[in-house]
């Protein structure tokens, strides 16, 4: 009679357990139209931008599964230092034996689980992730806790400092990673992306022409090529200011970034409401840049493209090296 039985509501950070669970319900294998399912695309991802921070952070979260406190010891630096910015906490704590003896207070609880989503990484020292706590025990109920998490490691590939965020200050831990990695591993590179983003945010349009030179072209690779080919700084700017005209809220996040000296592999997402609904729109993009670190040419990709995406950065990393 078309009436719903049911409605199952989720957290926009679960977009992928609700995919899951439509593709339970209908059947949908995820591939009939040639794309891949999202958790195997997500996979894919995680796998080619996984650095050493990503590998730390997931050492120390199977430490923590396994109650192994003696190799937790190993994995965080001696002076590694703690910055809990979640509301109504606030809490700086640092040293290596002061963060273990606090964190045992929950991972030594008789039922503890960690299950952890990377959403960014900077270069090998950075690593963003969407963490879920969960502990019960003794006369303790279960809790259930959402943390972002942002991971940096030492040269020795050691965590010396954790950075906490709530959920919904999401915009501040993407600020925060990338202050970190422009002023670190990034620090002698024109931060392209950072203003690009900074740009977009201010509706700057004047700022996004100066990221590019003036013979820029960029082609898009998608399926529809929605936006074609376009020429020139002021092209490119008077295309994106119209894309977000659409939806006059939207702003951009960087997900991921893999940096040579003349080229760059973007991940990216514009995201924002739309006809009264939340969008995101990801892609992908690879830049090549001027002597004087300015945009020349930009291809744009889907998601699902991506191994297209990687093989054209690392033919012109190549070609650079």
């Amino acid at each position: 009679n078309g009436q719903s039985p049911r409605i199952e509501v989720f957290e926009r950070e679960d977009i992928d357990k609700a995919r899951a669970r439509f593709r339970e319900l209908t059947g949908e294998a995820g591939d009939e139209t040639g794309t891949e399912p999202s958790g195997q695309l997500q996979d894919k991802v995680t796998a080619y931008f996984s650095n050493a921070a990503t590998k730390a952070h997931a050492a120390f979260v199977k430490c923590y599964m396994d109650k192994d406190w003696d190799s937790a010891h190993l994995i965080l630096a001696e002076d590694v230092r703690i910055s809990d910015r979640r509301r109504l906490l606030m809490v700086e704590t640092e040293g290596r034996d002061k963060y273990l003896e606090y964190f045992r207070a929950l991972g030594d609880l008789p039922n503890t689980k960690v299950t952890a989503r990377l959403l960014a990484t900077r270069g090998e020292r950075l690593t963003l992730s969407y963490d879920t706590l969960v502990v019960s025990g003794d006369d303790v109920g279960e809790s259930e806790v959402h943390i972002l998490d942002l991971f940096c490691i030492n040269e020795n590939g050691e965590i010396d400092q954790i950075i906490r965020f709530s959920p919904e200050d999401i915009d501040a831990a993407y600020a925060e990673l990338d202050r970190r990695y422009y002023a670190g591993e990034a620090k002698d590179r024109k931060a392209n992306q950072q203003q690009f983003r900074e740009a977009i945010a201010k509706r700057d349009w004047e700022a996004i022409k100066a990221l590019a030179a003036p013979e820029f072209v960029e082609d898009d690779h998608r399926s529809l090529a929605v936006l074609g080919t376009r020429h020139g700084p002021e092209n490119w700017a008077e295309t994106l200011k119209a894309l977000i005209d659409l939806a006059p809220d939207t702003q951009i996040r960087l997900d991921h970034i893999r940096l040579n000296p003349d080229c760059s592999l973007n991940h990216a997402t514009f995201h924002g409401t739309q006809d009264g609904g939340y969008y995101e729109m990801p892609f992908i993009t690879v830049a090549r840049y001027n002597a004087d670190g300015l945009i020349m040419h930009h291809d744009l990709y889907e998601p699902e493209q991506i191994d297209e995406a990687i093989a054209r950065f690392e033919k012109l990393a190549s070609a650079a090296a």
